[in-house]
């Protein structure tokens, strides 16, 4: 196992997590833009992520958060629990139906939380469009116009703690970044060119596999239909770029299980998170 050199392994771990989605199917596996998004845009307040990687499995270590993450073969754990050394570790993203990491993780000592995250999948025969509101039109972002007002929407919409400055600050690098595609990154805007609500899609062409990482809304502009008119409209770019399915996840008990039902999504499982002290 080496650790990943960006950018120069980015394919590399991308083919090894398609791999990992198409053998198992029935077990979640991260998505390449689910990486391209945690490596991009990774919190500046944070200690850098390493990605380890071999023919046929990815373990990415968060060691701010204490995190790891396998793809692959359960028992490589154990390589990213030895870069955080000593102490409590949490292992991040364990399907529900992943018994065999889960059958690793206990010998190992580890018990599952009760933090968990829902994930859904929406078909893409056929979406339909919605028309956002009177005074709003959804379109991809006009990465020079637009780069603030959509990082004051995100950072408005996930309640951060991080400064204005270093929240615009990420969002531009992560513009500058080799994995941006400003035609996926979509929002909502008014007149005025604020951004009301946003979403970035991630295609793979390979698998047909579409990925959606973030969805938000400013908290000035909620319950105007704003993220359920970008919902539409990813949903028909993405079916219009030749993906079949769109996947989400998101935290659980905090409502967006609601919305994505009724925008068309289907719950498929629960991503669990485990811990030892």
């Amino acid at each position: 196992m080496r650790l990943a050199q960006l950018p120069q392994d980015r394919v590399a771990v991308h083919d090894v997590l398609r791999r990992c989605m198409r053998d198992r199917p029935q077990v979640y596996a991260a998505h390449p833009g689910d990486l391209d998004w945690w490596w991009y845009h990774a919190d500046p307040r944070q200690p850098a992520t390493a990605t380890l990687l071999t023919d046929d499995t990815v373990v990415h270590v968060h060691p701010g958060e204490r995190e790891v993450s396998v793809f692959g073969r359960p028992e490589l754990v154990d390589v990213g629990i030895a870069m955080l050394g000593d102490g409590p570790v949490e292992i991040g993203g364990v399907a529900d139906s992943d018994v065999e990491q889960q059958a690793a993780l206990r010998r190992r000592g580890f018990a599952p939380s009760d933090v968990s995250m829902p994930t859904f999948e929406h078909d893409l025969a056929a979406p339909a469009d919605v028309e956002p509101p009177n005074g709003w039109m959804v379109r991809a972002i006009d990465p020079l116009a637009m780069s603030q007002s959509r990082a004051d929407a995100a950072r408005s919409s996930f309640r951060s703690s991080m400064e204005p400055e270093v929240h615009r600050a990420r969002y531009r690098a992560f513009q500058a970044s080799p994995c941006y595609q400003p035609e996926c990154d979509l929002v909502a805007v008014d007149g005025h060119g604020t951004v009301g609500a946003f979403a970035i899609w991630w295609p793979d062409a390979e698998t047909g596999i579409a990925q959606l990482e973030p969805l938000g809304t400013h908290q000035d502009h909620h319950r105007k239909g704003l993220a359920t008119a970008v919902m539409r409209r990813v949903l028909i770019d993405a079916a219009a770029a030749g993906m079949s399915v769109l996947r989400v996840i998101t935290d659980d008990g905090t409502g967006a299980e609601e919305f994505y039902e009724s925008v068309g999504f289907r719950r498929t499982g629960t991503l669990r998170w485990w811990h030892r002290d």
